[in-house]
């Protein structure tokens, strides 16, 4: 009767074995690096996501401040507070707070609800050139004429696109959040406190 295999545990760097540590203790540093991974790399798009978000609510709000445009100054704010907040949220997942995916995910729709509600203001509010534009076309007869409707195409086309691009995108990126939570009640409930610090650490 043959003895049962013992499940077989890749060999942790050469530093670990050094450090005296057990098997068993070397596998939990291996299972916690390859577990931690994918949340890492979850939380490298979160951040980037945020920092997008960050960089168009400044410019936003630079745009708005220049011009003294309300609707700017509004979606600045908006976008700059979705950024700071999907940043923060990014760092959480980085160590597998197990809030985070939850709240990148909330702060993804937050982005999704102002970009969209930006997209339909622009395609049924905001009109498609501006009044002191408007007036200079008027001097040009049919020409300015065909200037203005091809602008006001172009409006009914680009927003309603923007709109439904922006829907299907975000959606599959929210969905792609919220599936970590399984890998961080994985990564929290098979790997030792201690390994995970190990990990985490070494992943800063």
């Amino acid at each position: 009767m043959t003895e049962p295999q013992s499940a077989p545990f890749q060999q942790p760097p050469r530093s670990a074995a050094s450090a005296g540590l057990t098997p068993q203790e070397q596998q939990a540093l291996v299972d916690a690096a390859r577990l931690l991974k994918p949340l890492a790399r979850a939380a490298r798009v979160a951040n980037f996501d945020g920092t997008l978000y960050t960089i168009g609510g400044a410019l936003s709000l630079l745009a708005g401040g220049l011009g003294m445009d309300v609707v700017n100054l509004t979606l600045g704010v908006a976008l700059l507070a979705v950024g700071l907040f999907e940043r923060g949220a990014a760092r959480q997942l980085r160590v597998a707070h197990p809030q985070a995916p939850l709240r990148v995910a909330k702060s993804e729709l937050a982005g999704l609800a102002v970009m969209c509600s930006y997209f339909l203001y622009a395609w049924l509010v905001m009109p498609a050139l501006s009044e002191e534009f408007s007036s200079q076309l008027s001097g040009l007869g049919s020409l300015g004429d065909s200037a203005r409707r091809d602008a006001e195409a172009f409006q009914r086309i680009i927003y309603p696109t923007l709109l439904v691009t922006s829907l299907v995108v975000q959606g599959l990126v929210v969905r792609y959040f919220l599936s970590k939570r399984a890998a961080v009640n994985r990564y929290l409930d098979e790997v030792p406190e201690w390994a995970r610090k190990v990990a985490e650490g070494v992943s800063d």
